[in-house]
């Protein structure tokens, strides 16, 4: 629930509380101001996305869209938490783009060493889209924290 709270993305139902203004966090767009540990973890949260979209769908095996759909993934989460209370940071999407372009380097090498054992089959095109796409909405819209504790 804690990683939640610091990394996911903004919820229907905090868009819903009346308790707060809606935008809190506040905004960043100066590139490279608040690199830390925090710019290391993202880049790390992301390498996984750079290394199962293209082990799972064979359209993302090119890096552009591999990194194409990685960074339009970090800049719907960015674009959600102007309404959970969280910063929108050009920092988070710098990092987690380079996440993802390390994890699609990384998976290259794993190809590299271990041959087309690494490769799975996807059933539609757009598939990986998809499914981003769908466990964003239906996060948003359907999990509520204040629930759970």
């Amino acid at each position: 629930w804690m990683v939640f709270q610091v990394t996911g993305i903004g919820l229907l139902g905090d868009i819903l509380r009346t308790d707060t203004d809606l935008i809190l966090g506040g905004v960043n767009f100066v590139p490279f101001d608040s690199i830390g540990i925090g710019y290391i973890l993202n880049i790390i949260m992301c390498m996984p996305l750079g290394f199962l979209l293209p082990l799972i769908w064979e359209d993302c095996r090119k890096l552009g869209k591999t990194v194409l759909i990685g960074a339009g993934f970090s800049l719907l989460i960015e674009i959600t938490q102007l309404f959970n209370y969280r910063a929108t940071d050009i920092d988070d999407l710098t990092a987690n783009t380079l996440g993802v372009l390390l994890g699609y380097f990384i998976w290259k090498i794993f190809v590299r060493l271990f041959g087309t054992r690494l490769k799975a089959k996807a059933i539609g095109r757009q598939e990986a889209i998809i499914y981003i796409l769908l466990s964003v909405a239906g996060t948003f819209l359907l999990y509520n924290p204040y629930l759970l504790f």
